[in-house]
Protein backbone atom coordinates (compact mmCIF):
# COMPACT_ATOMS: atom_id res chain seq x y z
CA UNK A 1 0.00 0.00 0.00
CA UNK A 2 1.23 3.31 -0.96
CA UNK A 3 1.42 6.38 1.30
CA UNK A 4 -1.08 8.76 1.44
CA UNK A 5 1.13 12.03 1.32
CA UNK A 6 -1.98 14.07 3.82
CA UNK A 7 0.60 17.08 4.00
CA UNK A 8 1.51 17.30 0.57
CA UNK A 9 -2.16 16.47 -0.42
CA UNK A 10 -3.42 19.67 2.30
CA UNK A 11 -0.49 21.96 1.00
CA UNK A 12 -1.85 21.70 -2.60
CA UNK A 13 -5.08 22.18 -1.57
CA UNK A 14 -4.33 25.67 -0.31
CA UNK A 15 -2.24 26.65 -2.66
CA UNK A 16 -4.93 25.71 -5.80
CA UNK A 17 -7.59 27.51 -3.31
CA UNK A 18 -5.48 30.41 -2.24
CA UNK A 19 -4.80 30.78 -6.67
CA UNK A 20 -8.40 30.22 -7.22
CA UNK A 21 -9.40 33.21 -4.81
CA UNK A 22 -6.58 35.42 -6.09
CA UNK A 23 -8.24 34.44 -9.81
CA UNK A 24 -11.61 35.64 -8.28
CA UNK A 25 -10.24 38.73 -6.77
CA UNK A 26 -8.74 39.65 -9.70
CA UNK A 27 -11.88 39.97 -11.71
CA UNK A 28 -13.67 41.62 -8.85
CA UNK A 29 -10.93 44.21 -8.42
CA UNK A 30 -12.67 47.44 -8.36
CA UNK A 31 -15.10 46.32 -5.91
CA UNK A 32 -12.81 44.59 -3.40
CA UNK A 33 -11.71 47.81 -1.65
CA UNK A 34 -15.23 48.27 -0.36
CA UNK A 35 -15.53 47.79 2.93
CA UNK A 36 -17.60 44.65 3.79
CA UNK A 37 -18.10 43.54 0.49
CA UNK A 38 -17.76 39.65 1.60
CA UNK A 39 -20.26 38.73 3.91
CA UNK A 40 -21.49 35.69 5.72
CA UNK A 41 -24.97 35.61 7.10
CA UNK A 42 -27.98 36.37 6.21
CA UNK A 43 -28.41 40.21 6.75
CA UNK A 44 -26.03 43.04 5.66
CA UNK A 45 -26.91 47.05 5.95
CA UNK A 46 -26.14 49.88 3.69
CA UNK A 47 -25.23 52.90 5.67
CA UNK A 48 -25.88 56.55 3.91
CA UNK A 49 -24.22 59.75 4.41
CA UNK A 50 -27.12 60.62 6.30
CA UNK A 51 -26.44 57.91 8.67
CA UNK A 52 -29.54 56.40 7.59
CA UNK A 53 -29.62 52.29 7.45
CA UNK A 54 -30.81 49.98 4.91
CA UNK A 55 -31.31 46.20 4.81
CA UNK A 56 -30.19 44.74 1.51
CA UNK A 57 -31.11 41.70 0.37
CA UNK A 58 -28.43 38.99 0.53
CA UNK A 59 -28.60 36.38 -2.10
CA UNK A 60 -26.90 32.93 -2.20
CA UNK A 61 -23.42 32.71 -4.72
CA UNK A 62 -22.27 29.52 -5.15
CA UNK A 63 -20.48 27.60 -8.67
CA UNK A 64 -19.07 24.39 -8.47
CA UNK A 65 -16.72 22.05 -10.09
CA UNK A 66 -16.56 18.37 -10.67
CA UNK A 67 -13.94 15.78 -11.35
CA UNK A 68 -15.08 12.77 -12.41
CA UNK A 69 -13.32 9.62 -9.99
CA UNK A 70 -11.86 7.80 -13.52
CA UNK A 71 -10.34 11.67 -14.41
CA UNK A 72 -8.50 11.97 -11.24
CA UNK A 73 -5.43 10.06 -11.89
CA UNK A 74 -5.33 11.62 -15.49
CA UNK A 75 -5.18 14.86 -14.64
CA UNK A 76 -2.43 17.25 -14.12
CA UNK A 77 -1.60 19.63 -11.85
CA UNK A 78 -2.44 22.59 -14.26
CA UNK A 79 -5.30 21.28 -15.43
CA UNK A 80 -7.06 20.68 -11.95
CA UNK A 81 -5.62 24.43 -11.48
CA UNK A 82 -7.55 25.57 -14.69
CA UNK A 83 -10.71 23.67 -13.74
CA UNK A 84 -10.50 25.67 -10.16
CA UNK A 85 -10.12 28.91 -12.31
CA UNK A 86 -12.95 28.69 -14.06
CA UNK A 87 -15.39 27.94 -11.37
CA UNK A 88 -13.61 31.29 -9.82
CA UNK A 89 -14.28 32.91 -12.41
CA UNK A 90 -17.93 31.68 -12.97
CA UNK A 91 -18.54 32.37 -8.98
CA UNK A 92 -16.72 35.99 -9.37
CA UNK A 93 -19.30 36.71 -12.16
CA UNK A 94 -22.69 35.84 -10.38
CA UNK A 95 -21.17 37.79 -7.38
CA UNK A 96 -20.74 40.86 -9.37
CA UNK A 97 -23.87 40.57 -10.82
CA UNK A 98 -25.67 40.58 -7.33
CA UNK A 99 -23.43 43.68 -6.36
CA UNK A 100 -24.54 45.78 -9.50
CA UNK A 101 -27.72 44.44 -8.64
CA UNK A 102 -27.92 46.05 -5.15
CA UNK A 103 -25.99 49.03 -6.77
CA UNK A 104 -28.35 49.69 -8.83
CA UNK A 105 -31.56 49.16 -6.55
CA UNK A 106 -29.68 51.59 -4.30
CA UNK A 107 -28.73 54.57 -6.49
CA UNK A 108 -32.06 54.26 -7.82
CA UNK A 109 -34.12 54.17 -5.10
CA UNK A 110 -32.49 58.32 -4.48
CA UNK A 111 -32.16 58.89 -7.88
CA UNK A 112 -28.29 58.90 -8.86
CA UNK A 113 -29.05 56.89 -12.24
CA UNK A 114 -27.85 58.88 -15.19
CA UNK A 115 -28.94 57.14 -18.60
CA UNK A 116 -26.98 58.38 -21.42
CA UNK A 117 -28.86 58.69 -24.59
CA UNK A 118 -26.53 57.07 -27.12
CA UNK A 119 -22.50 57.74 -26.72
CA UNK A 120 -21.13 59.42 -23.85
CA UNK A 121 -20.39 63.22 -24.32
CA UNK A 122 -18.80 65.59 -21.81
CA UNK A 123 -21.78 66.82 -19.99
CA UNK A 124 -23.01 63.54 -19.07
CA UNK A 125 -19.93 63.62 -16.79
CA UNK A 126 -21.08 67.03 -15.30
CA UNK A 127 -23.89 65.10 -14.37
CA UNK A 128 -22.72 62.52 -12.67
CA UNK A 129 -20.43 64.71 -10.86
CA UNK A 130 -23.73 66.81 -9.87
CA UNK A 131 -25.57 64.26 -8.59
CA UNK A 132 -22.53 61.96 -6.58
CA UNK A 133 -21.09 63.00 -3.20
CA UNK A 134 -17.16 63.64 -3.83
CA UNK A 135 -14.61 63.69 -0.57
CA UNK A 136 -11.09 65.25 -0.99
CA UNK A 137 -7.52 64.42 0.01
CA UNK A 138 -5.46 66.40 2.98
CA UNK A 139 -3.58 67.64 -0.56
CA UNK A 140 -6.61 69.02 -2.18
CA UNK A 141 -7.12 66.23 -5.00
CA UNK A 142 -10.84 64.92 -5.24
CA UNK A 143 -11.45 61.64 -4.37
CA UNK A 144 -13.68 60.81 -7.54
CA UNK A 145 -14.23 57.00 -6.82
CA UNK A 146 -14.78 54.65 -9.94
CA UNK A 147 -17.22 54.81 -12.93
CA UNK A 148 -18.83 51.53 -14.06
CA UNK A 149 -20.05 51.30 -17.65
CA UNK A 150 -20.54 48.52 -19.99
CA UNK A 151 -17.82 47.06 -21.59
CA UNK A 152 -18.85 48.59 -24.92
CA UNK A 153 -18.52 52.20 -23.20
CA UNK A 154 -15.06 52.26 -21.53
CA UNK A 155 -13.29 53.45 -24.05
CA UNK A 156 -15.49 56.12 -25.06
CA UNK A 157 -15.74 57.14 -21.61
CA UNK A 158 -11.81 57.54 -21.26
CA UNK A 159 -12.14 59.43 -24.59
CA UNK A 160 -14.31 62.03 -23.08
CA UNK A 161 -12.54 62.54 -19.88
CA UNK A 162 -9.64 63.08 -21.99
CA UNK A 163 -11.39 65.67 -24.30
CA UNK A 164 -13.02 67.32 -20.65
CA UNK A 165 -8.84 67.54 -19.46
CA UNK A 166 -7.62 69.04 -23.15
CA UNK A 167 -10.88 71.64 -24.19
CA UNK A 168 -10.49 74.52 -22.33
CA UNK A 169 -13.88 75.50 -21.81
CA UNK A 170 -15.06 71.62 -20.71
CA UNK A 171 -11.97 72.29 -17.97
CA UNK A 172 -12.86 75.54 -16.61
CA UNK A 173 -16.81 73.85 -16.21
CA UNK A 174 -15.04 70.70 -14.42
CA UNK A 175 -12.77 73.06 -12.16
CA UNK A 176 -15.86 75.22 -10.78
CA UNK A 177 -18.33 72.03 -10.40
CA UNK A 178 -15.32 70.68 -8.42
CA UNK A 179 -15.14 73.92 -6.54
CA UNK A 180 -18.80 73.57 -5.34
CA UNK A 181 -18.19 69.79 -4.46
CA UNK A 182 -15.31 71.11 -2.67
CA UNK A 183 -17.39 73.42 -0.77
CA UNK A 184 -20.41 70.75 -0.21
CA UNK A 185 -17.40 68.32 1.39
CA UNK A 186 -16.49 71.07 4.07
CA UNK A 187 -19.89 71.66 4.59
CA UNK A 188 -20.51 68.00 5.53
CA UNK A 189 -17.24 67.89 7.54
CA UNK A 190 -17.79 70.73 9.54
CA UNK A 191 -21.82 68.78 10.33
CA UNK A 192 -19.80 65.68 11.38
CA UNK A 193 -20.27 64.75 15.11
CA UNK A 194 -17.28 63.71 16.60
CA UNK A 195 -16.92 60.16 18.49
CA UNK A 196 -15.48 60.50 22.41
Amino acid sequence: MLPDYKRIKEDLKSEILYESQVEQFKQLSPLVSVPSLWQEGDKAFLVRETGKREEISLKESQENIEIKKCDIGNLTLAEIKERFFKMAHAFASIQMKNIFDEISLATESIGNVIEVKGEFKPEDIFEIIKKVSIDFKPNGDPEMGNFFVGPNSNDKLIEVLKIIDSDPAYKIQYDKLIEIKREEWRERENNRKLVG
